[in-house]
């Protein structure tokens, strides 16, 4: 019987980038969006909101990389059990 890690690992699918990088894109415009959203509140530049602030341009500067990294296939290559 397969262990759970063997399962996942036979089982996985070869990396897609052109995908990745579309998947990324969309989690990137959905943290746009809160971002406007957040600045729209009634206290969403307080001092309350300015973790959520920087959590989200973390997040978008992070996935700007990730998508660089995706894109230029240095995510490529076979997969590691």
């Amino acid at each position: 019987m397969k262990t759970l890690k063997e399962f996942r690992v036979n089982e996985a699918k070869e990396f897609n980038s052109k995908k990745e990088v579309a998947d990324v894109k969309k989690i990137d415009k959905l943290l746009e969006s809160a971002y406007k959203g957040m600045n729209k509140l009634q206290y969403g530049k307080s001092t309350y909101m300015m973790d959520v602030n920087d959590g989200i341009v973390t997040a978008r500067r992070s996935l700007s990389t990730y998508s660089d990294l995706a894109a230029n296939g240095e995510l490529d290559g076979p997969l590691v059990k």
